[in-house]
């Protein structure tokens, strides 16, 4: 009994405690899923945060893996987006690493478990919750020796919006990302609602995220989920995150290079594809005809919609079909933000 307590408060010195689920057998070993504890460090706005890690089983060392982070969205945590994504069970399937981030603490006021999308103090490189994501990213890549070329990262509603942060501020180094229900970069928390304030300009977006981008600017791979009925975050919002992004990117979107439509799971979607092939700058969008805010096709749940065209399963096509190329993984560290100690 007491050697049964003792295991449950267990922490080990790197963070790790022992994952209660039960390991899923494959071919190459074992499903583990493990919990870690990301230290505060010394750089403006950190703090300790708490994040779950899913090796498939194809994992074993020395075989480089893609890593996959998803972003819990408002009124969430790390277990609930791992429950209603179900990616799991694509990385399974495929042989990837899956991060699921828990924003654990932050100052008031704020909405339940938001990322703090809107503040220069959480989005930007070197500072509070996006420097933190970006670590979380790093120490998994190199504990697991994971593939540099292919991190990846996507998130729900605040999540979606963080992920966009996180691309725009370390797009030399994350491959590709996906937002479901997002915003643009940098965009107001008044912009989430039903009477919802107006979306910022796309040219005051397209400017904030050069700013933020510099001279290590890269044309990062996006793509976009939205719902047409969403009353939390609309559409439009999904249509200025395209438009940022193809003037950012120069990506003309008046003519799609691929699309695809129909129903699945009884749910009509419209899905489009455009590109500039002279830079590598490419944008998807994936418009559902649902009425509801969250994430689509995983399982039912806080803010999950299991019936729905398979969103997790959409989100790898995109990801495998991305990753960084070799001139721009040989600087993938060339650069390192600098960071003002704190007390």
């Amino acid at each position: 009994m007491l050697r049964d307590l003792f295991t449950k408060l267990r922490l080990t010195a790197d963070g790790k405690t022992p994952s209660r689920k039960r390991p899923v057998h494959g071919d190459h070993g074992e499903a583990r899923d493990l919990k870690y504890i990301f230290r505060r460090r010394r750089y403006p706005g950190s703090r300790e945060r708490e994040y779950l890690v899913h090796l498939p089983p194809a994992y074993r060392a020395g075989l480089k893996l893609p890593v996959v982070m998803i972003l819990h969205g408002c009124d969430q945590d790390h277990w609930d987006i791992r429950h209603v994504a179900n990616f799991d069970r694509i990385a399974d399937r495929h042989g990837i690493i899956v991060v699921y981030p828990f924003v654990t603490s932050y100052d008031p006021p704020r909405m339940r478990n938001c990322w703090a999308f809107w503040s220069t103090s959480h989005n930007r490189a070197g500072h509070g919750e996006v420097e933190d994501l970006w670590q979380i990213m790093n120490d998994v890549r190199k504990r697991y020796d994971a593939d540099p070329a292919r991190l990846h990262v996507a998130g729900l509603s605040s999540g979606a919006a963080m992920t966009i942060a996180l691309l725009v501020n370390r797009c030399d180094r994350i491959a590709s990302g996906a937002e479901i229900a997002g915003l643009p970069f940098a965009e107001t928390a008044a912009s989430i609602g039903q009477t919802p304030a107006p979306l910022k300009p796309v040219d005051r977006v397209v400017t904030t995220m050069n700013e933020a981008m510099g001279t290590r600017k890269r044309a990062v791979p996006l793509m976009i989920v939205q719902g047409n009925g969403d009353r939390v975050i609309g559409p439009a919002a999904a249509q200025n995150i395209r438009d940022s992004w193809s003037r950012c990117f120069s990506i003309n979107t008046s003519k799609p290079v691929w699309a695809d439509y129909g129903t699945r799971s009884g749910i009509a979607f419209e899905h489009n594809r455009y590109e500039n092939r002279k830079n590598g700058a490419r944008v998807e969008t994936l418009f559902l005809e649902h009425s509801q805010h969250g994430w689509y096709g995983g399982r039912d749940g806080r803010y999950g919609f299991a019936d729905a065209p398979d969103v997790s399963e959409l989100i790898w096509s995109f990801f495998d079909a991305n990753r960084l190329k070799t001139a721009e993984r040989n600087r993938l560290f060339a650069w390192r933000p600098r960071f003002r100690k704190v007390a």
